[in-house]
C-alpha cells in the first residue's frame, strides 16, 4: 500500500514544478529574454539537484547496504526501502524534467532568433509576436529546432540511461526528441507553407498511431519474456500506450467527430478493448488505466447519446408500442388481483405514471391525455373504489380511445 509520505512527496513535487514552470512561462510572456534566462537556471538546479541525489543519498545508503549495519542510527528506518524507491522515482522524473528544459531553451532560441521581428518587447503587444513569423521563416525554424533543440534532447537521453544506470524516464524524452525531430524534418521539406498547419496535423496523428502501435507490441512481447526490468517496465508503457491511445482517438476523429458511431466502435476494437486486455494480462497500471479513460468517454458518449435521443418526441413511440405490448394484462385489469400478486400492480402503476410523463415531455400531449385517464381508471378499479355509473359514463365517453379511434386517427 502507497504510504502518506509517498503521496505528500509527489504531491510537493509536482506543485513545486508547476509554480515554477508558471514563473517561466509568465517571464516568457514579458520578455522571451527573461524568460529563457530563467529557464536556464531552472535547467541547471535540476541537474545540480539529479547529481546531488544520486551522489550522496542513494550513494550514502549504498554503502550502508555494503557494510551491513544494523544500527539504526545509521539506517533510514524500517522504511529505508520504500525511502529508497521513491528518491529514486523522484530523480528519474528530475532527470526527465532537465531533458524537457533542455529541449525547451533550444525551441525558445531558434523561434525568437528565426524570426524577422526584434523580439525584445512585450510579446502581447502584437509587434514582435514571434506566431506572426513562423510561416513565414518556417524552414528556418525547423532547422533551427532540429539542431539546438532535437539533437540535444536525443544526446542527452542517450548519455543518461546508458552512464546513469539506466535511467528509465529517458524512453519518454528520447520518444519526444525523435517526434520534435521528424516535425521538424517533414516542416523543412513542405512545399505548401500556406497548408503547413494541416499537414502537419496530419503527419502528427498518424506518427502517433503508427509508432504508439509499434512501441506497444514490442514492449508487450519484451514483458511477457521478462526482458524488462520492474523499474522500465512503467516508463515503457506509458511511452508507448498513451501515443498510441492519442493518435487512435486522434485518427479516428474522436475530437472532432464525438456524434459518429464507426469511429467509436473502431476504437473501442482496436485501441480501448486492446489496452484493457494488456492491462490485465501484463499488470500494466499505465494501459489499465487508459483503458479505463477510454471507457469513461465510451459512457460520456452513450449518456449524451441517449439525453438527446430521448429529447426527441419519436423516442416515445416506440417506447409507447413496448410498453402496450408488455403491459397489456394489466391495461385490461388481468394478473393481477386474480393471482392475488398486488405489488405486481403498483410496480406496474409507478411505470404508467413514468411513461405518462414521458410523453408530456416529448410534446405528445394528446397520447399522454388519453394514457392519464386511462390510469386514472385502471387505479379506481383496483382500488376498489369503482361505481358503475362511473364505469357506463367512462365507457361511452372513452370507448373511441379504447378502440384506438381519437388520438391516432386525427394523426397526432
Amino acid at each position: 500500500m502507497v504510504s502518506s509520505m509517498v503521496v505528500f512527496a509527489w504531491a510537493g513535487l509536482v506543485i513545486f514544478n508547476i509554480f515554477l514552470i508558471g514563473i517561466i512561462f509568465w517571464a516568457s510572456a514579458s520578455s522571451w529574454i527573461f524568460g529563457l534566462i530563467l529557464n536556464v537556471v531552472y535547467m541547471a538546479c535540476l541537474l545540480c539537484l539529479a547529481l546531488y541525489v544520486e551522489n550522496s543519498l542513494l550513494a550514502d545508503e549504498k554503502d550502508r547496504d555494503e557494510e551491513n549495519l544494523d544500527d539504526p542510527a545509521n539506517s533510514w528506518g524500517g522504511d529505508k526501502e520504500e525511502i529508497k524507491k521513491l528518491i529514486k522515482q523522484i530523480n528519474e522524473v528530475i532527470y526527465m524534467l532537465f531533458v524537457l528544459s533542455l529541449g525547451t531553451v533550444g525551441i525558445t532560441l531558434s523561434i525568437n532568433l528565426g524570426c524577422n521581428f526584434d523580439g525584445l518587447g512585450d510579446l502581447f503587444n502584437g509587434d514582435d509576436l514571434p506566431v506572426k513569423c513562423i510561416q513565414q521563416m518556417a524552414r528556418k525554424i525547423s532547422v533551427g529546432i532540429l539542431f539546438v533543440s532535437c539533437a540535444p534532447v536525443l544526446v542527452a537521453s542517450f548519455m543518461i540511461y546508458t552512464f546513469k544506470f539506466s535511467v528509465p524516464s529517458m524512453f519518454l524524452t528520447f520518444y519526444l526528441g525523435l517526434c520534435m525531430l521528424v516535425t521538424s524534418l517533414f516542416i523543412a521539406v513542405e512545399t505548401d507553407v500556406a497548408e503547413i498547419d494541416a499537414s502537419i496535423n496530419v503527419f502528427l496523428k498518424w506518427w502517433l498511431m503508427v509508432t504508439g502501435a509499434l512501441m506497444v507490441a514490442i514492449q508487450s512481447y519484451l514483458s511477457l519474456s521478462r526482458r524488462l526490468f520492474l523499474n522500465v517496465r512503467g516508463w515503457t508503457a506509458f511511452t508507448a500506450g498513451l501515443p498510441y491511445f492519442v493518435g487512435a482517438c486522434w485518427v479516428l476523429g474522436i475530437f472532432t467527430d464525438w456524434w459518429g458511431w464507426l469511429p467509436w466502435i473502431v476504437l473501442n476494437c482496436i485501441c480501448i478493448v486492446p489496452l484493457l486486455f494488456l492491462g490485465f494480462a501484463l499488470g500494466e497500471v499505465v494501459y489499465s488505466s487508459l483503458g479505463a479513460i477510454g471507457l469513461v468517454l465510451d459512457a460520456i458518449n452513450a449518456a449524451w447519446r441517449f439525453g438527446n435521443y430521448i429529447s426527441d418526441t419519436n423516442f416515445f413511440f416506440p417506447f409507447y408500442i413496448s410498453y402496450r405490448v408488455f403491459m397489456s394484462p394489466v391495461h385490461r385489469g388481468g394478473g393481477c388481483e386474480q393471482e392475488g400478486r398486488p405489488s405486481f400492480f403498483l410496480d406496474s402503476h409507478r411505470a404508467g405514471v413514468f411513461v405518462g410523463r414521458l410523453l408530456v415531455a416529448g410534446g405528445d400531449r394528446v397520447g399522454a391525455r388519453c394514457h392519464q385517464r386511462r390510469l386514472a381508471f385502471r387505479q379506481l378499479h383496483f382500488g376498489h373504489e369503482f361505481f358503475f355509473p362511473f364505469y357506463i359514463s367512462y365507457r361511452v365517453f372513452m370507448s373511441p380511445v379504447h378502440r384506438g379511434g381519437g388520438c391516432e386517427q386525427e394523426g397526432r
